[in-house]
């Protein structure tokens, strides 16, 4: 639900009517930003969606380490992608995460690109870097 002028509360009216702030949030799941000098500062949300939130990020994290888990074991196996298909993936991926906040983002970049024909697949074999001592 997006917020409405009334959510937008200063920090220093929030002081005085935080008890019912949080009695509005918790009520009706909605949230409140609270402002200081007319900038965003924190924002007030039920313990419910802030526990959702929780395991949303956890799911998130999770995910972002299976596909490192996996890459590796890829490397290992010497499955790797070629180094302009590398470079791309990276390519997109900085300019996703640099995409301005608020901006409509296309799933994060970063699903395993279709595996090379053979012939090619040989040639394009990832180059594993030497191990440093």
């Amino acid at each position: 639900m997006p917020l409405t002028s009334k959510d937008i509360v200063p920090i220093s009216q929030a002081r005085t009517h935080l008890a019912e702030l949080a009695d509005d949030v918790a009520t009706n799941h909605g949230a409140k930003m609270l402002t200081r000098n007319g900038e965003s500062l924190v924002a007030l949300i039920s313990a419910a969606d802030f526990d959702e939130l929780q395991r949303f990020r956890q799911a998130d994290h999770l995910r972002d380490l299976r596909r490192i888990v996996e890459a590796m074991r890829e490397f290992d196996a010497k499955q790797g992608i070629g180094l302009e298909d590398f470079n791309a993936e990276v390519r997109a991926l900085m300019d996703w995460v640099d995409a301005p906040a608020g901006e409509s983002l296309p799933a994060a970049p970063g699903a395993r690109l279709a595996k090379p024909a053979k012939k090619k697949a040989q040639a394009q074999r990832s180059v594993r870097p030497a191990k440093s001592r």
